[in-house]
């Protein structure tokens, strides 16, 4: 199993970040 982990500041959510965490998990198995 390949884990990811994501690091960010997030205080107003907006599509920028919803594009990095897609990305991310794209990167790991789950």
């Amino acid at each position: 199993m390949k884990k990811v982990m994501a690091f960010g500041t997030f205080d107003i959510f907006h599509k920028g970040h919803e594009s990095y965490l897609k990305q991310a998990k794209k990167a790991g198995d789950y």
